[in-house]
């Protein structure tokens, strides 16, 4: 069970300014949600994910954690891998008002980007588990730099995140974040990662391409049973190099600075070659 000095800590990182502003960085023009752990249950009455919410600045994550009892329960913060040109409408902070059903229907329409996201997942913290995990990414990793792909790189929480910018891969494509449409880009970023998976590790998720699907906010916390780890950006070689799952544990986390490695995100490889990724969309291998 989370014990009650690690709802403190959690408490703390997350009403310190420095990290609510790193946050803000992902966070700005995508749907934000306050999610509930797997463990938890969906079931659980104390719950509600809660989603399509606006957290463009420090006040908006202030009033919602505020106004839903963010820190008496165990939400994770996630954001969504596409971005929309205003961001998501508003909504009301009373739970019983909302009704944001219209977006689910009509929020392709506002999109403006949507990025492509790898995920490989650990089952567990385990040294082992880990390990493949992270020989699994550095697999990836590997192909991304031999190739010159630009790309981010995160630890999840549990496992990995990589990110490449839409901006790199979607070009000249006629209305791409339609899910209706055949060759939406949706459909050309599972081409990519069906093919990883087939060709460079099994651990990369291959269910994920829709338009709504959410990532772990870099810099937030993510909760688990009896541990609570921080989603961070990796940015250098030498800290990927270096990973071990025990130094992304809150508990380790006392000096917060220390361990920031750099501010925001950093994109490996940012000249920006992608000719690999763009004839595996065009099923030329």
């Amino acid at each position: 069970m989370i014990t009650h000095k690690l709802m403190q800590m959690r408490e703390i990182w997350y009403k310190t300014p420095a990290i609510k502003f790193e946050m803000i960085r992902h966070l700005y023009k995508r749907e934000s949600s306050y999610l509930i752990p797997k463990w938890v249950g969906e079931n659980n009455v104390h719950y509600k994910t809660i989603r399509t919410i606006k957290l463009h600045n420090v006040g908006h994550i202030d009033a919602t954690m505020d106004a839903w009892n963010f820190f008496d329960k165990l939400y994770n913060l996630y954001y969504s891998i596409g971005t929309y040109q205003n961001g998501v409408p508003h909504g009301t902070l009373n739970l019983k008002e909302r009704d944001v059903r219209w977006w689910v229907g009509e929020h392709h329409k506002y999109m403006t980007g949507y990025d492509f996201f790898i995920d490989i997942d650990s089952p567990s913290h385990g040294e082992n588990d880990m390990y493949h995990a992270w020989v699994s990414a550095n697999s990836v990793k590997d192909l991304f730099d031999e190739h010159d792909i630009p790309y981010e790189l995160r630890f999840s929480g549990c496992g990995f995140h990589f990110i490449i910018p839409y901006e790199y891969l979607v070009k000249g494509m006629e209305n791409p974040f339609d899910p209706s449409n055949e060759n939406s880009v949706y459909v050309k970023y599972a081409k990519i990662a069906r093919w990883l998976f087939e060709n460079v590790s099994q651990m990369v998720d291959i269910g994920i391409y829709d338009s709504r699907r959410l990532c772990k906010v870099p810099h937030s916390l993510s909760v688990y049973e009896d541990e609570i780890y921080v989603c961070l950006p990796i940015n250098s070689d030498a800290q990927f190099d270096n990973f071990k799952v025990k130094d992304y544990n809150l508990v380790n986390f006392n000096e917060y600075q220390k361990t920031f490695y750099r501010r925001g995100s950093f994109l490996f490889n940012s000249s920006g070659n992608v000719k690999l990724l763009e004839k595996i969309m065009r099923g030329e291998i």
